[in-house]
C-alpha cells in the first residue's frame, strides 16, 4: 500500500488496481479499448461503474447530425471550470479552492464542445493533484464535512457520508455495487489510517472517478429507436452546468427525484428560481466572456495594459452583463446601454472621477461616445492589434454577432502598404482594392471602421497622424448583407442597429445554444431542424431579457432530447 500510495492516490490504487481496464489513456487522450464508455484509465489505476446501463458511448465522435437529428447521445467530460465549480461547491470550498488544469483553449468554441474534451496525462494528474488538495481541506472540518458523529456509529455515519457525496460526484444516487466498492475502501484503509484520511481516500476516489469527470447524456430510447429522451438526472445535470456552470445540488438532485423534470413546463418553473441562486451569476460570465472571447490567451494583455487594468476590464463585463442579465432588459441593451460600472483603475480610461479604490460604483457614460458593450475597453482589447486594423472587429460582427461565415484567406494575400504617408483607411482600401482580398474585405472592413475611433486599450481618439499631420478619424462604415444594411458612423450608431437586428437576436441565440448543448448549433442554413426550431423559439425571447432565453432554451425539444448512438 505504501507504495502504491508512492505512485499514484491511495484511493485509486485501493479501489481501482483490480478492475478491469476498457481504455487507455495516451498523448492525444482517451482511446477506447472495450465497451464501457466511462472505464478510463488513470495511470494505470482504471474502472468506475458504467453510469447508464450499460450502453456504449464514442467519446469524440464526430460532430455531425441529420437535419431532423438532435445531439447525439454521448458522455460528455466537463470542461476544467466546471471540474473546478463541482468539486468546490459539493465540498463547501468555495472561491478559494484553486484547480489548475491544463488550458484548453480553442479559437470562436465554446470550452464545453464535447469533441473537444478528452483525458490527457496531463489533464487527469493534474485533477489527482487537485483533487487531493481538496480532499485534505474538507477533512479539516469533519464536523461540517459529515452529516453525523462518527465517534458514535462510524459506520452508520460512513453510510451517510458515501450517500451524500457519493450523489454529489456522480449527480445521481450510487448503485449498491458502487457502495460496497467504496465501503471496501473506506474499510481497507481505515485499517492503517485515521478516520480523516480515510474519509479523504473516498473522496479522492470519487472525485477522480469516470463517473465524476463525465457527464452522461443516455435516455430512454423512444419506440422507433431513433432518439432518447433524457431522463430527470441528467435534465438536472445539463441545467445545472448551463445555468450555474457546476453541478447540481442536494436540492436540485432531491427536485429531479420528486418532480418530471421530463415535462417542458417543470424545467422551465426550475430554470426561472435556479436564475436568481448567485451561481447563476457565474454562469452567465462563463457564457459571455467565451462569446465576446474575452479570453482567450494573452488577450488582455497588450499596450502596456497592468495587471489591474486587466482585472478591471474583465470586472466591467462581467458587472455589466450581469445587470443586463437580471434587470429583464430586452438583448438589444447590450448593444445600447450607457450604463455601466467602473472602478479606480478603470475610470480615467473614460475620462471620469475614480470611485474610492477597491469599489465599483455604476456610471452613465456619454451616449456620443460609448454604449454597450461593443465600445468597453475589455472587448475593444481582446479584439484590436497595437495598431488599428478593421478587420478582426468586422470578423467577430459577421461571425460572432451574425453568424455568417467567410472563406478562408487565399495562401497569396499580399502584404498591407508600409507607406507612412498613407492614413490607416487609405492603407486597407489599398489592400481591399486587391482582386484577391476583396471578396473577404469587402466584408469585415466597412464593419471594423465604425471602430477607428478606439485604440488597443479602449481609448477614444479622434485623429490620427499621417506623416506629421493630424487626420480625422471619421468613423464612417457600413453594414452590408444583413437585415440592418446601411451606413453607420462611429460604434455606437453600429451598436444601436446590431441591437435593432433579428438576425443577431437569432444568432446570440443559436450561440446560447451551442453553449447549452456543447456542439455547434449549425450555419443558419444547415441547422438541424430541432436546433433551427430551438433558435427560433429561443430568439422570440430576445425582448423579454437574456435570462428569459436561457429559460426558453431547458424547455425545448433540442435540449431534452438525443439522437441514439449508432
Amino acid at each position: 500500500m505504501q507504495a502504491c500510495v508512492a505512485v499514484r492516490s491511495l484511493a485509486f490504487c485501493a479501489l481501482f488496481t483490480t478492475a478491469a481496464c476498457t481504455a487507455t489513456i495516451s498523448d492525444n487522450g482517451l482511446d477506447h479499448r472495450g465497451s464501457d464508455p466511462l472505464g478510463v484509465a488513470f495511470g494505470g489505476a482504471c474502472g468506475g461503474a458504467n453510469p447508464s446501463a450499460g450502453t456504449n458511448a464514442n467519446v469524440g465522435a464526430a460532430n455531425t447530425v441529420g437535419a431532423n437529428a438532435y445531439a447525439p447521445e454521448r458522455i460528455r467530460r466537463l470542461a476544467p471550470r466546471e471540474v473546478r465549480n463541482s468539486i468546490a461547491d459539493a465540498l463547501g470550498l468555495g472561491d478559494a479552492f484553486d484547480l489548475k488544469l491544463p488550458d484548453e483553449y480553442y479559437p470562436h468554441q465554446y470550452d464545453n464542445r464535447f469533441d473537444n474534451l478528452s483525458v490527457s496525462v496531463d489533464f487527469a494528474q493534474a485533477l489527482e493533484d487537485g483533487v487531493q488538495r481538496a480532499a485534505a481541506a474538507a477533512v479539516k472540518n469533519l464536523s461540517k464535512l459529515v452529516p453525523c458523529d462518527m465517534n458514535s456509529d462510524e459506520k452508520r455515519c460512513f453510510v451517510a457520508f458515501l450517500d451524500m457525496y457519493g450523489r454529489r460526484a456522480f449527480r445521481r444516487s450510487l448503485t449498491a455495487d458502487e457502495r460496497q466498492r467504496f465501503s471496501d475502501l473506506f474499510s481497507q484503509v481505515r485499517k492503517s489510517f485515521d478516520v480523516s484520511s480515510s474519509l479523504a481516500a473516498v473522496l479522492e476516489a470519487l472525485f477522480q472517478s469516470p463517473d465524476f469527470v463525465f457527464r452522461s447524456e443516455y435516455g430512454e430510447a423512444s419506440a422507433d429507436k431513433t432518439t432518447a429522451r433524457l431522463g430527470a438526472d441528467a435534465l438536472a445535470t445539463e441545467m445545472s452546468y448551463l445555468l450555474w456552470s457546476s453541478g447540481p445540488d442536494d436540492q436540485l438532485l432531491q427536485s429531479a427525484e420528486a418532480s418530471s423534470l421530463t415535462a417542458p413546463v417543470a424545467r422551465v418553473e426550475l430554470a426561472r428560481k435556479m436564475l436568481t441562486d448567485p451561481r447563476a451569476k457565474r454562469g452567465m460570465r462563463d457564457f459571455f466572456e467565451q462569446w465576446l472571447e474575452l479570453r482567450a490567451p494573452n488577450a488582455l494583455q497588450k499596450g502596456g495594459a497592468s495587471p489591474d487594468l486587466v482585472a478591471a476590464m474583465l470586472g466591467e463585463a462581467e458587472r455589466f452583463v450581469e445587470i443586463a442579465a437580471t434587470s429583464r432588459q430586452p438583448l438589444g441593451s447590450l448593444f445600447t446601454s450607457t450604463a455601466t460600472v467602473v472602478d479606480s483603475n478603470l475610470a480615467p480610461l473614460y475620462g471620469i472621477a475614480p470611485p474610492p479604490a477597491g469599489s465599483w460604483s455604476q456610471v452613465q457614460l456619454d451616449p456620443k461616445l460609448r454604449a454597450g458593450f461593443l465600445t468597453q475597453p475589455g472587448f475593444l482589447a481582446a479584439h484590436l492589434p497595437g495598431n488599428f486594423s478593421p478587420i478582426f472587429l468586422g470578423l467577430f460582427v459577421r461571425r460572432r454577432l451574425l453568424c455568417q461565415d467567410l472563406p478562408q484567406p487565399p495562401a497569396d494575400v499580399p502584404s498591407l502598404s508600409k507607406d507612412p504617408n498613407v492614413s490607416t483607411r487609405e492603407r486597407f482600401a489599398m489592400h481591399r482594392n486587391q482582386p484577391s482580398c476583396n471578396a473577404c474585405h469587402s466584408q469585415m472592413d466597412p464593419i471594423g471602421f465604425a471602430f477607428e475611433r478606439y485604440d488597443s486599450l479602449g481609448h477614444y481618439h479622434e485623429t490620427e497622424t499621417v506623416a506629421g499631420k493630424m487626420i480625422p478619424l471619421t468613423g464612417e462604415g457600413e453594414l452590408l448583407g444583413t437585415d440592418v444594411d446601411g451606413a453607420v458612423v462611429g460604434a455606437v450608431e453600429l451598436g444601436s442597429r446590431l441591437g435593432m437586428s433579428a438576425e443577431a437576436s437569432s444568432c446570440f441565440a443559436a450561440n446560447l445554444l451551442e453553449f447549452a448543448l456543447g456542439r455547434a448549433s449549425g450555419a443558419s442554413a444547415v441547422r438541424a431542424v430541432p436546433d433551427a426550431d430551438a433558435i427560433g423559439s429561443v430568439a422570440s425571447k430576445a425582448g423579454e431579457g437574456i435570462a428569459e432565453m436561457l429559460v426558453q432554451i431547458v424547455g425545448t425539444d433540442a435540449f431534452a432530447a438525443r439522437t441514439l448512438a449508432e
